[in-house]
């Protein structure tokens, strides 16, 4: 499956609040996709909502690696 379409799916999942799927659907393009620094962002919130310090800031540091000027 195509980075766009999994990132638009997980995006989708995440906007209803269904987290369990959009933080499944971000490690699966993540995979794919190691560098895609929005799916790092978003990851990261998602771990900040599920009280997921530690990897919510290992996520979004990553994310800011990546994409440093967004």
């Amino acid at each position: 499956m195509e980075t766009n379409t999994l990132f638009n799916n997980a995006l989708k999942a995440h906007q209803k609040g269904d987290l369990i799927t959009a933080k499944r659907i971000y490690r699966q393009l993540l995979g794919i996709e190691p560098n895609h620094a929005g799916s790092w962002m978003n990851l990261g919130l998602i771990y900040q909502s599920l009280g997921e310090t530690n990897k919510a800031h290992t996520a979004m540091q990553q994310a800011a690696e990546l994409a440093p000027h967004q």
